[in-house]
């Protein structure tokens, strides 16, 4: 079902997407392990968080930032002076910034086996969680037969490291490095949004204000608000995210996008289609989601049946939210004859009361969808999408990019 949008590219989509409230959930390829890379900030912030709010760290704490500390990339990470910065202002960083020395320098405030116990505390099977940051690119510097830092970053800057080598070493790997899957994701992004009130609202605060990625929710109608937390590899382009309806739905959604060529920018706005399919999807009873090659649902692709009765959607919101590409110009991903089959089978529950609660801005006949890019509540700074940072962490070839804390051809 979202193969249309990413086979052309080259690519393919782990994805998922879970209702926070009622649990309904879809997914594709979701059980399948995949790498977090700066993903992993979210557990270090929620176990940050728990601390903070028994008592065990204070974020007032300051933390003196030397030259030792910094891993290349955003925030702290390219600092060339040495600061003092509380840790509960870096944790903010880490989140909001993909800022990965603030994430390490947080790391180290949690004890050796937080992190690695937290998949645990929450009943995630197929995730696991070896480390900080620094963790990762020492075992990167290990993989590539260089000492230090200092050398794997001559050696990245040199550019004399193929790609395919890099798609090699443990940091590419799910198994040798911190990872996790679509569904997994989506079932922390439950607990957290349905958990207690004084970690979600920090949390919910600095995935509120990501500077970085948004792939997810760029395509949203106005009135959606949206949370998120990015990262990405040579080879991989991933998001997780909340989004939260003006009706009042709430949708947990992962997707981590395997890539083969250098069309980012493409896979990315595929990204945003697909997450709006995927939530127009799980909220209908109406379109064929049984298990099998290439469809959505199903235990087999991650996903769950659905449980119990849920209003239709009306024919005309499905055309307009998931068949236009409102942000490149209306085009359309299905087939004219698939939506006007959908529409039929739609016009058979159009009735149904309960299905106004669904609809978002209705236009009145005649007139086109108007939806606008997504802006989070008053913040409208934009990051350009040739955002490069020449760190550790993003010399490479020029096709693609490593977020340990910041993506190369693009912000992670």
């Amino acid at each position: 079902m979202l193969d249309e949008l990413f086979a052309p590219l080259g690519a393919h989509a782990h994805a998922h997407i879970r209702d926070l409230d009622d649990g309904r959930q879809r997914g594709v390829d979701a059980a399948e392990p995949v790498v977090l890379m700066s993903v992993v900030k979210v557990f270090i912030a929620w176990e940050f968080l728990r601390q903070v709010n028994e008592g065990l760290i204070d974020p007032g704490d300051m933390v003196r930032v030397t030259a030792r500390d910094r891993l290349g990339g955003t925030g702290t990470a390219s600092f060339r002076y040495d600061a003092e910065i509380a840790v509960g202002d870096l944790a903010a960083l880490m989140m909001e910034l993909s800022d990965s020395t603030a994430a390490d320098l947080v790391y180290q405030r949690l004890g050796s086996s937080a992190l690695r116990d937290l998949p645990a505390r929450f009943g995630l099977k197929r995730t696991w969680l070896i480390g900080s940051p620094r963790a990762i690119l020492e075992n990167l510097a290990r993989d590539l037969g260089v000492s230090d830092l200092d050398d794997l970053a001559r050696l990245l800057a040199s550019k004399s490291v193929q790609t395919q080598e890099l798609r090699s070493t443990s940091a590419w790997d799910p198994l040798r490095t911190n990872a996790s899957t679509p569904s997994d994701m989506t079932e922390f992004l439950a607990a957290v949004w349905n958990g207690p009130e004084a970690i979600r609202r920090d949390l919910r605060r600095w995935m509120g204000r990501q500077l970085t990625g948004g792939h997810l929710a760029r395509q949203l109608p106005s009135g959606v608000v949206a949370y998120g937390r990015s990262g990405s590899l040579p080879g991989w382009r991933n998001e997780i995210g909340v989004w939260e309806w003006p009706d009042g739905r709430r949708h947990a959604l992962a997707m981590f996008v395997r890539t083969t060529r250098g069309n980012l920018r493409e896979v990315e706005r595929a990204m945003g289609r697909a997450a709006l399919r995927l939530a127009e999807l799980v909220d209908s009873d109406l379109i064929d989601l049984r298990p099998g090659p290439g469809r959505l649902g199903g235990l087999g692709d991650g996903g769950a049946p659905h449980q119990g009765p849920h209003p239709a959607i009306a024919p005309q919101q499905f055309r307009r939210l998931v068949h236009q590409d409102v942000a490149r110009g209306g085009q359309r991903h299905l087939p004219a004859t698939a939506v006007e089959q959908l529409g039929a089978e739609l016009l058979l529950h159009a009735a149904n009361p309960l299905a106004q609660r669904r609809l978002l801005h209705a236009q009145a006949p005649g007139r086109p969808a108007e939806v606008t890019f997504f802006t989070h509540r008053e913040e409208t700074l934009q990051v350009p999408h040739d955002v490069h940072s020449a760190t550790i962490s993003i010399a490479i070839p020029p096709d693609t990019s490593v977020d340990i804390g910041q993506s190369a051809g693009r912000a992670a």
